[in-house]
């Protein structure tokens, strides 16, 4: 066997205050989601609900990069 190819991936972890839906991931880019329910993870399917996700994320990143952010805000596991 051997290895034909290597991919990294940045999966972000995201806990909004949603209380039906809270606990999300995506990719660096913010563009694919997934939602954690019933154990697993789960496609979002919602077009309204995956831009105002995506719309949250890039706020998040542009203060994140303009160093808005504090060491206890962000945890990196």
């Amino acid at each position: 066997m051997k290895i034909t190819k290597v991919s990294k991936s940045l999966t972000y972890y995201i806990t909004t205050d949603d209380p039906e839906f809270p606990d999300y991931r995506t990719d660096d880019n913010g563009e694919n989601w997934e939602n954690y329910l019933g154990g697993i993870w789960n496609p979002v399917f919602d077009y309204v609900r995956i831009k105002e996700l995506q719309e949250l994320f890039r706020e998040w990143k542009k203060k994140l990069i303009e160093g808005r952010y504090i060491k206890k805000d962000i945890m990196i596991i």
